[in-house]
């Protein structure tokens, strides 16, 4: 348990284009922000756990899994509104009005219910060597980002590294890693100087265990059978 103050985030609003109703979805019978908040309290290292939220349903969604809620303005609530955005005005409203200032905050988005409270634990654990960690899944082979081009609007190909030669050989495929959206880390005096949960030199936590971070009805789906291959239901 980290001997600073910690607080979970879990920002969930109402709307989401993909998924209507996203954070109120369930999988294993649990919606996806019960999921997060059970995760966080699950990890044992957070002294709050809230979720940030537009929408009275989440709130009480939220409230029933044992978490503090918070209403964000409909300004922090649409499809644009940033994420660092969200975090600073929750930081804002529980040092103003519970006068409560972690040290560090874990976000926990709900959009990635796979997440397991072990993963929670190492990534807050790596963050005695730095101010922000976040986890990172290897991406396929196919996909590398050394085969990777954009296509203008004539159709013509562009490599996205301009100077990487054609054709790309395996043995130049060394393994290369994307954010899966499970979990970020950050010290919280960093994130105010920086209004990121990067910042300027963040660490990376590889997770190897298979996750899914939806953005459509297909992703939700593919979450409900990966969670009944581990033959978990959810609580």
């Amino acid at each position: 348990m980290p001997s600073e103050t910690a607080l979970a985030l879990v920002p969930a609003r109402m709307g989401s284009k993909g998924v209507p109703g996203k954070n109120l979805r369930r999988i294993g019978g649990v919606s996806l922000t019960t999921l997060a908040v059970r995760c966080a309290w699950a990890a044992g290292l957070f002294e709050r756990v809230v979720v940030s939220t537009d929408g009275g349903e989440i709130a009480v969604e939220g409230r029933s899994a044992g978490a503090d809620t918070i209403v964000r303005p409909a300004e922090l609530a649409s499809d644009e509104a940033d994420v660092a955005d969200v975090i600073t005005h929750a930081l804002d409203v529980l040092a103003g009005e519970h006068g409560f200032a972690p040290a560090v905050v874990a976000l926990l988005e709900p959009s990635s219910p796979l997440r397991t409270p072990d993963m929670v634990r190492a990534a807050v654990a790596a963050l005695d060597a730095a101010d922000a960690v976040f986890t990172v899944s290897e991406a396929p082979r196919r996909f590398h980002w050394l085969k990777q081009f954009h296509v203008d609007e004539d159709g013509y190909a562009h490599r996205v590294l301009r100077d990487v030669p054609m054709p790309v050989r395996r043995q130049e495929l060394g393994p290369s890693f994307v954010q899966n959206g499970a979990v970020y880390v950050f010290r919280t005096s960093m994130f105010r100087v920086h209004h990121s949960v990067f910042g300027p030199k963040p660490r990376a936590l590889v997770v190897t265990t298979p996750l899914v971070n939806i953005d459509t009805l297909e992703d939700l789906a593919e979450a409900e059978r990966l969670l009944r291959d581990r033959g978990h239901d959810g609580s």
